[in-house]
C-alpha cells in the first residue's frame, strides 16, 4: 500500500463527529436539513429512470416514498433527487457536492441496522473530509482537462462515508479508495449542450459507495498505488504528479464543512453571485429593462472558462440555462427577481434581446465565485454591484433556512412535516436514524 493511500485511509478513519468543532457542528446539520429539503421537492426534476420498485419490507427508501430491492440502487436514485435542482450543498475550491452524494449513501447502509445518529453523523464527516481533501487542490486542474469534479471526486465522498459505515480497518478503506478510481467518471460537456450527464454523476458516484464496499467484502482488491502511481487517478485527471506532502493538512473536517455553502439558488455555484448582484441591482434601481444599453459581468477568469458560463443562446434545457452567467444575469433583469419557474422557459423575448446585450469578462479583481455586474443604461449612467466576500454574501443559516426551506416542502406538499425534520436534524446525535425513516416514509 503506498503511502498516500494509507494517509487517506487514516484520515478517514479518524473522522468523526465528536472531532469537529461546535460551529461545523451546526453547519453539517445545516447541510442535511437543505439537502433533505431539496430532495423532497426535486423529483419531478429528475432526469433518470426510477429504479424498480418493491413492496418488500426489506426494501431500501428512495423518494418521495418508495422501496427498492437494491441498497445501491437506493443510493443512486436518492442522490439524483437531491441533486435535481442543482441547490443541495456545495464545496467552492472542490467544486464538489459532498452531501448530495453522502447523505444517500449513509441513509442506504443504516436503514435495516438501527443506526443511532452518531454513527450517521461519523459517516457524513468522512465524506465530506475525504472528497473535499483530495478535490480541494486539484478540483481546478481537472476541470481545465474537461472534467467534473463531482463526478470525478464524488466516488471518494461515498467509499469514505460506506467505509465509516461499515467500520472497515485501514487496509480495506485503502483498498476501497483504490477500487473508487475506477467509478471517476463525469465531463462538463452536459453544461454546453444542455444535457442530462450532470445528474448522473452524483447519482453514480453515491453507488459507487456502496458497490466498492461489497467489492472489499468479496476480496476485490485495488491499485495500491491508486493515486500516486504513473497510470493513477491524479496522473489521468489531472495531468499531474502527486507525492504525499501534496495532502498533508488538507484533511480537516471542521474546516472541510465550514467552507461548504448552501445554495441560495437553484444555479451553478458560479452563478451564485451573479444572481444575488443581479438582484442586488434590480431592488435598488428602479429600471426598465428597454433603458439597458449594455450589461457586464465581471467573474474570475477560471470561472469565465468553467463549461457552461459563456452560453448565449440556443439553450436546451435548465442544465446550459442554470451555467449561463448571461442568461441568469438577464432572467433577473427581465423579470424583477429570481424565480426558479423562469430557469425553464428556454425562449423569452425581453430576456433573450438582454441576453444579447450582455458579455462576460475576466477581472482578476474579482476572487473565484465573486462577480461584480456594471449596467450601462441608455441615458450614460451605470450602475454596479459587486460581492466583496462571496463566502459571506451568499451564506444561508439558521436564521435564513425556514424562509429557504418551507417553499421546497410546501411544493412538494409535505408542508407539516419541515419542522419535525428540522427537529430531528437538530438533535440527530442524539437521535436514531430510523427517526428520520419514519418522517420521511409517513
Amino acid at each position: 500500500m503506498s503511502q498516500i493511500n494509507s494517509y487517506i485511509a487514516q484520515q478517514i478513519r479518524a473522522a468523526s463527529w465528536d472531532s469537529l468543532s461546535s460551529e461545523a457542528k451546526n453547519k453539517l446539520k445545516l447541510c442535511i436539513l437543505a439537502d433533505i429539503s431539496v430532495a423532497v421537492s426535486g423529483i419531478p426534476y429528475v432526469k433518470l429512470p426510477e429504479p424498480n420498485i418493491t413492496k418488500s419490507e426489506t426494501g431500501f427508501f428512495v423518494f418521495p416514498n418508495h422501496k427498492t430491492a437494491s441498497q445501491a440502487d437506493a443510493a443512486y436514485y436518492n442522490a439524483a433527487v437531491m441533486h435535481a435542482r442543482n441547490q443541495d450543498d456545495f464545496h467552492p475550491e472542490g467544486r464538489l457536492h459532498v452531501g448530495t452524494i453522502a447523505l444517500p449513501v449513509a441513509m442506504a447502509m443504516s436503514e435495516h441496522t438501527d443506526v443511532d445518529g452518531k454513527t450517521f453523523l461519523d459517516a457524513l464527516v468522512a465524506g465530506y473530509v475525504a472528497g473535499i481533501g483530495l478535490s480541494r487542490k486539484f478540483a481546478t486542474a481537472a476541470t481545465k482537462r474537461g472534467f467534473r469534479s463531482t463526478g470525478v471526486f464524488g466516488p471518494f465522498v461515498a467509499v469514505s462515508c460506506a467505509a465509516s459505515m461499515a467500520k472497515l480497518d485501514e487496509a480495506k478503506t485503502a483498498n476501497a479508495l483504490g477500487i473508487a478510481t475506477s467509478f471517476a467518471a463525469g465531463t462538463g460537456q452536459c453544461w454546453v449542450d444542455g444535457s442530462d450527464e450532470w445528474q448522473l454523476h452524483a447519482a453514480n458516484a453515491a453507488r459507487a459507495g456502496v458497490m466498492a464496499i461489497e467489492m472489499v467484502k468479496h476480496g476485490t482488491r485495488g491499485a495500491s498505488n491508486a493515486f500516486d502511481g504513473k497510470a493513477g487517478f491524479h496522473a489521468a485527471v489531472t495531468g499531474e504528479a502527486v507525492v504525499l506532502e501534496d495532502f498533508m493538512g488538507e484533511f480537516d473536517a471542521s474546516r472541510a464543512i465550514m467552507e461548504s455553502v448552501v445554495k441560495r439558488y437553484s444555479v451553478s455555484g458560479i452563478n451564485q453571485s451573479v444572481v444575488l448582484v443581479a438582484e442586488r441591482i434590480v431592488k435598488a434601481n428602479a429600471i426598465n429593462p428597454k433603458d439597458i444599453d449594455r450589461i457586464v459581468i465581471r467573474l474570475h477568469a477560471t470561472d469565465v472558462n468553467y463549461p457552461g458560463t459563456q452560453n448565449s443562446s440556443g439553450f436546451q434545457s435548465f442544465a446550459d440555462a442554470m451555467m449561463s452567467a448571461l442568461f441568469c444575469t438577464a432572467n433577473v433583469f427581465a423579470n424583477g427577481a429570481y424565480a426558479f419557474k423562469d430557469m425553464f422557459l428556454m425562449k423569452e423575448p425581453l430576456r433573450d434581446s438582454i441576453i444579447q446585450r450582455t458579455t462576460v469578462q475576466a477581472d482578476p479583481e474579482i476572487p473565484e465565485f465573486g462577480a461584480r455586474i456594471d449596467v450601462h443604461l441608455s441615458n450614460g449612467s451605470v450602475m454596479t454591484e459587486r460581492t466583496l466576500d462571496p463566502a459571506v454574501d451568499l451564506e444561508i443559516g439558521w436564521d435564513e433556512v425556514d424562509a429557504w426551506s418551507a417553499p421546497m416542502w410546501e411544493e412538494s406538499k409535505r408542508a407539516e412535516q419541515f419542522a419535525k425534520c428540522k427537529e430531528i436534524v437538530f438533535a440527530l446525535e442524539n437521535r436514531r436514524v430510523s427517526d428520520l425513516f419514519h418522517l420521511l416514509k409517513s
